[in-house]
């Protein structure tokens, strides 16, 4: 909570979330290149939120961060990009 004071983004994003009541299809209809990436140290809902939007989008790549939490980015920014480049090329030159 003390976070959510802090980040009013945070707290629409999850008012976002819990509010959107779009069907299960509808992610599956969606037909554009997706990166799911977490740190394998993410606390366990986020974990499954990206095992169920990867089980959902047709066209999901899914990067696992070993020992990376859920702030990735802020731990360790170099590593989160060279996840990314890869992708990035592939999917664009695709």
């Amino acid at each position: 909570q003390m976070v959510m004071r802090h980040m009013p983004k945070v707290d629409a994003e999850f008012g976002a979330l819990f509010a959107d009541r779009s069907p299960q299809a509808a992610c599956r209809a969606l037909d554009l290149p997706v990166w799911l990436i977490g740190g394998t140290r993410s606390p366990r809902p986020a974990l499954r939120v990206l095992d169920r939007l990867e089980e959902l989008l047709p066209s999901a790549a899914r990067v696992r961060l070993a020992g990376l939490g859920h702030m990735g980015p802020v731990e360790d920014p170099a590593r989160v990009a060279a996840a990314i480049a890869p992708l990035a090329t592939t999917r664009l030159a695709a």
